[in-house]
């Protein structure tokens, strides 16, 4: 347990901003996701706000999260991929034939699966020194290893993230400089109720 709140860090606590993301849509780009029979959204705005599905597309998306932000948006999500780390489901009896994957990300993603690029993250000043905190949530790798390059010394705290591919990029890291471990947790909310020892 963790005795003081202000020891916890995450992009959501803190109000701060790793990277602001920069549309990189082109006709080429537009073309690639008609031609796919599957598309996995990493995040929502990796789909862009005009597209419009096709009815053979199966929609995947990386998380809840996604799933609600583009369920508002009025697209049907097939499925979500919570915590499996891009575990790309049997669709086929959805669809009726072997689907053609293809992941909407931004221009750094690192995946198993085939990637296009949407978007590109621009980062945003750092505004938090994160030497002050102990314990910390990542919602995505490319946040862990932006901080990173800034603060090398928060590889000895404790860190966390969501099951699946976050995860296990932030473990690798961590194992290279012989640094610890990344706590698995379901959410952020079940990670701050840990450590603060709420029910």
């Amino acid at each position: 347990m963790v005795s003081d709140q202000r020891k916890l860090w995450s992009q959501r606590l803190s109000h701060t901003k790793a990277f602001s993301e920069v549309e990189t849509i082109t006709p080429l780009v537009r073309l690639e996701m008609g031609k796919a029979t599957a598309i996995y959204v990493a995040k929502a705005v990796a789909l862009p706000k005009d597209y419009v599905t096709t009815l053979s597309q199966n929609v995947w998306a990386a998380g809840l999260q996604t799933w609600k932000k583009l369920a508002g948006r009025g697209i049907w999500v097939n499925g979500s991929d919570e915590g499996l780390g891009e575990s790309l489901p049997d669709v086929a009896i959805l669809s009726g034939r072997e689907p053609s994957w293809l992941k909407l990300s931004h221009d750094k993603s690192r995946g198993r699966i085939r990637s296009l690029s949407t978007y590109r993250l621009q980062a945003n000043p750092v505004t938090v020194d994160l030497r002050e905190f102990t314990h910390f949530f990542w919602s995505s790798y490319s946040q862990f290893a932006f901080y990173l390059q800034h603060f090398p010394e928060i590889t000895k705290c404790h860190h966390a993230s969501g099951p699946g591919h976050t995860a296990d990029l932030i473990e690798k890291t961590l194992a290279e400089t012989n640094s610890g471990v990344c706590e698995v947790f379901i959410d952020e909310d079940s990670w701050k109720s840990y450590y603060l020892g709420h029910k």
